[in-house]
């Protein structure tokens, strides 16, 4: 694995909390002199996930499961959070800041908060479509494979809505690419 990836990595891993300096998890408490910026309050993930389309329609119960399912990392502006060709196991959920996405070497779109960046991947464990590098210092929730796959299997409706928002982006790729 590359230092300058994070991709690859399960959220409950422990490499993946302590590997790499410039990707912090905000759930660690203060230590040794240096203080990391106070974990998101679990109330505050529930109303943010509210307003991601994937996670809308859920109840307060749903939503406790999918925060409780996440971690939050913050990363620095020209991270590269996926890379085409490449495996990954996690998806991401943008809390702040942006991210470009590109295939191929060409710009596709710049995703924001409330957006969800590779959800495909925990799906099918198959290599990203796509590259996205976080455009400004991003607060990002994420979510491994295995939790993934435990809120297709707990939480009513997800699957189909999972199933929808990539239906959707592969309308809007052909579109794209027919252009």
């Amino acid at each position: 694995m590359k230092k300058d990836d994070i991709h690859g990595v399960q959220p409950t891993d422990t490499l993946f909390r302590h590997c790499f300096v410039d990707v912090k998890p905000r759930q660690q408490a203060q230590s040794g002199g240096s203080s990391y910026a106070a974990p998101m309050a679990r109330d505050a993930w529930l109303d943010h996930l509210a307003q991601v389309p994937l996670f809308a329609h859920c109840d307060t119960k749903q939503l406790q499961q999918v925060a409780a399912a996440t971690i939050e990392i913050t990363v620095e502006p020209g991270k590269v959070l996926l890379r085409e060709g490449e495996g990954g196991h996690e998806c991401f959920i943008i809390v702040s800041g942006t991210a470009t996405v590109s295939r191929k070497g060409e710009t596709i779109t710049t995703l924001g908060a409330g957006e969800v960046l590779g959800e495909l991947a925990p799906l099918t464990g198959g290599p990203r479509n796509a590259t996205a590098v976080a455009d400004t210092s991003m607060d990002l929730l994420v979510i491994g494979e295995r939790e993934f796959s435990g809120l297709l299997e707990e939480v009513p409706g997800f699957a189909v809505r999972v199933l929808r928002n990539l239906a959707q982006r592969m309308i809007d790729r052909e579109e794209a690419d027919g252009s």
